[in-house]
């Protein structure tokens, strides 16, 4: 954009002020320039600390059995509030398993003394 003239003030005024006002553009720009690198810097920060902490939090974690002696008052679902792992397994799946692990139904009645092999899920090498 160029700039108009006034004609009421010197030539070396005009100068001034055209000066003056490509200083404040260049400004207004460097101001600019540098809040898109902030948001920028944040952006970057932001998704690194994100994904540090994701990494962090996935531990590897093992699959192990166990041989568990019934205790009076024991059932198939409650073997499953005490050994499935809710964030791998639904309590209906760990029951389903051990079932198949031990070739018996959910019908069957369980007895105390008697031994289950039940799965369990650990980050600790075994």
């Amino acid at each position: 954009m160029k700039r108009v003239y006034n004609e009421k003030i010197s030539p070396r005024a005009n100068e001034s002020l055209t000066r003056r006002e490509h200083t404040v553009q260049t400004q207004k720009r460097v101001i600019v320039l540098v809040c898109v690198l902030v948001i920028f810097a944040v952006i970057l920060i932001g998704n690194s600390i994100i994904t540090f902490a994701g990494s962090r939090a996935e531990q590897p974690v093992h699959k192990y059995y166990a041989s568990v002696q019934l205790q009076k008052g024991d059932s198939l679902w409650s073997l499953a509030d005490q050994y499935a792992a809710s964030d791998r397994t639904s309590r209906a799946q760990f029951i389903d398993e051990v079932c198949e692990l031990n070739g018996i139904s959910e019908d069957n009645t369980l007895h105390s003394g008697e031994y289950l092999v039940v799965s369990y899920y650990s980050p600790e090498i075994r």
